[in-house]
């Protein structure tokens, strides 16, 4: 990670992971299954908070990715 100040949209959406991710188990290596479904968990929260904070488009994206029906390849190609 780089050391310049972080712009403040950028600082909003660490302090959104870092909270999201305070009550989630990470005591498990990274890589496995455990991490994947805690992960998914991170990411269910984030995206909840994304669209109250009023970035509609990245708690979408995230929606799709997580709740979409299953694909081959991306979520986002077009069909």
């Amino acid at each position: 990670m780089s050391n310049s100040s972080p712009t403040l949209d950028d600082a909003l959406l660490a302090v959104l992971i870092q909270r999201a991710a305070h009550d989630l188990p990470f005591n498990n290596r990274a890589g496995s299954e455990a991490r994947a479904r805690t992960l998914s968990l991170l990411l269910a929260t984030v995206s909840g908070s994304l669209g109250v904070l009023e970035f509609s488009q990245s708690a979408h994206a995230l929606e799709i990715v997580l709740f979409g029906p299953p694909s081959i390849g991306s979520p986002f190609a077009a069909s």
